[in-house]
Order: structure tokens, then C-alpha cells, then sequence
């Protein structure tokens, strides 16, 4: 009964043992990553989004509309910091089914693309009012 017990061990002792350097240098990177990662301070920043309206070549759009959507991000400075300089595709608002007409866009959270563990703390605006005429 022994000897059934042992081997187990044995077994258990030989995986350890198996390139042990490269698992204890694998184990000390994802505990720096980490450190970097969660124990850097949460930031705010701004990032200002370009807003387009598709329209067809007979239709106007009568009110002015916003020429860019500012997003309030709040998350790591590690993360934060790759959003700032980044050129993001700009927020559409596609019109063109409309013949004549108030057309109602509400921008979302996710009109971005936002790593893990940044957050949206506020969208201006998050409504537009576009209104549309036939020429």
C-alpha cells in the first residue's frame, strides 16, 4: 500500500522538477504584469471621437451637428495611455433611408473599443437631433 503512495509523490516531484527555470521566470512575469497593471492609479482622460453623417447627394442636413463626441474614460494609466494616441474610425450616423425628417442618434459606450478595465464615465453628447430635407 506503500509503494502506491509513493509514486504519486514521485511523479508530483519529477513535474516540478521538469525545466523548472522556465516555469519560476513565467511565474515572476505575470506577477510583474500584474503589479504594473492593477497597482497603477486610475486615471481620467478625455478622447474626442470624430462624428459623420451619411447622407445621399439630394439630402441636406439642416442643424448644425457636432463635429466630435467626447468620451470621459476613467481606468489604469497603463491602459490609458494607448487610448490617447490612438486615431479612432469616426462615429456614423447613417441617414440616408430618410426621406424628410427629425432622425434621433444616440451615441453608446461601446461606439469605441475600449480595453479591459477602462470604463465610460460620460459621453457628450450622447443624443443628437439631425434633421433631414430632400433637395
Amino acid at each position: 500500500m506503500r509503494g502506491v503512495m509513493v509514486r504519486p509523490a514521485l511523479a508530483i516531484w519529477k513535474f516540478v522538477r521538469y525545466q523548472f527555470g522556465l516555469k519560476l521566470l513565467s511565474v515572476l512575469i505575470a506577477t510583474t504584469l500584474w503589479v504594473v497593471v492593477f497597482g497603477s492609479r486610475t486615471i481620467e482622460i478625455t478622447k474626442d471621437v470624430p462624428f459623420e453623417v451619411m447622407t445621399t447627394d439630394d439630402q441636406i442636413i439642416v442643424d448644425t451637428v457636432p463635429e466630435k463626441i467626447v468620451f470621459r474614460l476613467t481606468g489604469p494609466k497603463a491602459f490609458l495611455r494607448n487610448i490617447t494616441s490612438r486615431i479612432e474610425d469616426p462615429i456614423r450616423a447613417n441617414v440616408r433611408d430618410l426621406q424628410s425628417g427629425v432622425f434621433t442618434h444616440r451615441i453608446y459606450s461601446d461606439a469605441i473599443k475600449l480595453p479591459l478595465g477602462v470604463k465610460v464615465q460620460s459621453i457628450n453628447p450622447n443624443v443628437i437631433q439631425i434633421r433631414v430635407e430632400e433637395l
